[in-house]
């Protein structure tokens, strides 16, 4: 059972610079942080989370701490219901995700198998939009700490919490699994781009903070390839599967399996050659599948690929879509020079301008990740419309 607590008086957030008696005070209300943030996390840690936890009557309190996770919900009536991972099931964590793969009923789940987490629930825990919330939770060996206390303070607009609070803590789960992805910095993405490459969710998750790693310290991300290339390999029978079970690829099916056929015998150049302009397909097919009213424009068409889903686009998350989104723009419907010589990309090799040598391992292993990151913005089946 939950604990109630009387807290005595609104707590309002946490000022966000040192201010003397009488000046005015900035305030932060809603707020995410992590156990990396040093100095940060542990100033918020010992605000609102340790405020809660020293209301809890004495007799409980030595029986229930030390706490490592909590979910409080504070009312405006200035109560709080405590939510303690130490109180035999009141917290349980339901963690929804997206897989890479298939899975029996049972069977163990490994960070290299998750695309995506979609939200993370507490069962039998509500969040009402009228309250505010503190939520402190841990995953991969980091803690989180995230709070919102917009609808019980005064000022704030005082109305209903609009956000979903499950679907932002999936997102915070992500950052807290794979942070570095997220500390990426525009130049970065740029060099990133440049060189052709993207933190592709078909990478295994060493691989991509590898990446990541080359990237800040702009060493040749080329070295990766031949790593890379065995996990795409390896992957190319889960990429297989969902070509067969999901209905936006079924125009296209006998074609992109040719491809797969053709990476794994080592034929690159067929692969290359077949999946690139493909790929433009399947986008088209979801183009015609999602009533699309604007013109199939390269650019409205990378649109449509990342945001099959609707909720696919959400920031944060692990299939990057924003960035994913600028990849497919400026790498791969890449323009070029009809007289000069033009990287692979879709208009390169569609113009027939592409240099042979070019139809190679590289091309071919960044054009299969490429759909298979796609893959996971379809709809769930059951919402796809027919896209034939």
């Amino acid at each position: 059972m939950p604990i109630t607590v009387n807290v005595g008086q609104i707590l309002a957030g946490y000022t966000a610079k040192t201010v003397f008696e009488g000046e005015e005070a900035t305030l932060i209300i809603r707020e995410f942080v992590s156990s990396e943030d040093g100095d940060q996390f542990d100033t918020r840690i010992k605000g609102i989370p340790n405020i809660l936890l020293s209301l809890v009557p004495e007799e409980q309190a030595e029986e229930l701490m030390p706490v490592r996770a909590m979910v409080a919900i504070l009312h405006k009536d200035t109560t709080a219901t405590l939510y303690l991972d130490t109180i035999p099931g009141d917290l349980e964590p339901i963690l929804h995700i997206r897989s890479k793969r298939g899975f029996d009923k049972g069977e163990g789940v490994a960070l290299d198998d998750i695309a995506d987490v979609d939200r993370l629930q507490y069962k039998g825990v509500h969040f009402p939009d009228d309250a505010g919330v503190a939520v402190c939770f841990r995953f991969a060996n980091r803690i989180g700490f995230f709070y919102d206390l917009s609808p019980i303070v005064s000022g704030s607009n005082n109305g209903p919490r609009e956000m979903d609070v499950e679907a932002f803590l999936g997102t915070c789960i992500c950052y807290l699994s794979q942070q570095h992805l997220f500390q990426l910095e525009e130049d970065d993405w740029r060099f990133l781009f440049d060189s052709q490459w993207f933190p592709f969710i078909g990478m295994k998750v060493d691989t991509r903070r590898q990446l990541v790693e080359r990237v800040k310290a702009r060493l040749a991300l080329d070295d990766l390839l031949p790593a890379v290339a065995e996990e795409t390999k390896a992957h190319c029978e889960n990429l297989r599967a969902k070509i067969r079970q999901h209905k936006v690829f079924a125009p296209h099916r006998a074609i992109l399996e040719h491809a797969l056929n053709e990476y794994l015998e080592g034929d690159y150049i067929s692969s290359t050659a077949i999946v690139y302009p493909r790929i433009e397909g399947v986008m088209r097919s979801l183009h015609r599948a999602g009533n699309q009213n604007n013109s199939a424009t390269q650019s409205t068409l990378a649109t449509a690929a990342v945001t099959a889903r609707g909720s696919g686009q959400r920031a944060g998350t692990l299939l990057l879509p924003d960035k994913f989104l600028h990849y497919l723009r400026d790498v791969y419907f890449a323009s070029f020079d009809p007289n000069s010589l033009a990287a692979i990309s879709r208009n390169s090799v569609g113009h027939g301008i592409a240099q042979q040598d070019d139809f190679n391992l590289k091309a071919a292993t960044l054009g299969l990740l490429t759909l298979d990151q796609m893959s996971h913005f379809l709809p769930d089946e059951e919402t796809t419309k027919d896209a034939n």
